[in-house]
């Protein structure tokens, strides 16, 4: 087995980090990820009045009078489809846009990272090196949640060193929920998550 990893400057903290110093609350999201689910589930852990009825742009308003920093924690996600869903997402974004007003008042982290992340595509090639008279299956994770972008970044990274795919044995969305019974397998996810994409190679001589 071979493994390379390519740099895309991504950080390896940022938004999903924890911090010991901030407040948590708990979003159950075990009910549903729907765009609806999510604003109910997020403004009845907060306490919010008119949890159901809130817009995201209710919720927003909402967080920035908040003073102090908070740790979302989100739970019940329990796969990487819910975990990249289009409510899911969208509180992302808007916690995101949060602190972007408000640095230094209101400061809002999504944890674990390792549940909601879902932003990463699993994708597996037989590949040809003719140059090398050689064959492979690649296993690649890929920072990008669209499948045709994520096969785009594979085969333009796998015809630098050579390689060109004959085929996609697989392509789907993954997060470390994926891995729990599969540490090496996780590694390479991690490292993907810093570095953009990692590839692990299984060759042999055509």
């Amino acid at each position: 087995m071979k493994q390379r990893s390519r740099l895309n400057g991504l950080s390896a903290r940022g938004f999903l980090e924890l911090s010991s110093s901030m407040k948590n609350c708990v979003v159950d999201l075990s009910q549903g990820t729907s765009d609806e689910d999510v604003r109910g589930a997020v403004a009845g852990a907060f306490g919010f009045d008119g949890a159901q009825g809130l817009t995201w742009l209710d919720l927003e308003r909402e967080f920035l009078k908040l003073g102090s920093g908070h740790t979302v924690v989100l739970v019940g996600l329990g796969s990487a489809e819910r975990s990249c869903s289009a409510g899911v997402n969208r509180l992302l974004e808007m916690f995101r846009a949060v602190n972007a007003q408000s640095p230094q008042q209101s400061r809002f982290l999504l944890s674990p990272g390792d549940e909601y992340d879902a932003s990463m595509r699993y994708l597996q090639a037989h590949a040809f090196h003719e140059e090398c008279s050689l064959e492979a299956y690649v296993s690649c994770w890929i920072k990008e949640t669209d499948s045709a972008k994520a096969e785009c970044i594979a085969s333009g990274d796998l015809s630098t060193e050579g390689w060109q795919v004959g085929k996609w044995l697989e392509n789907g969305l993954v997060s470390p929920l994926s891995y729990n019974e599969d540490s090496e397998s996780l590694g390479y996810y991690r490292q993907a998550a810093l570095d953009g994409a990692v590839y692990v190679y299984d060759e042999w001589k055509s």
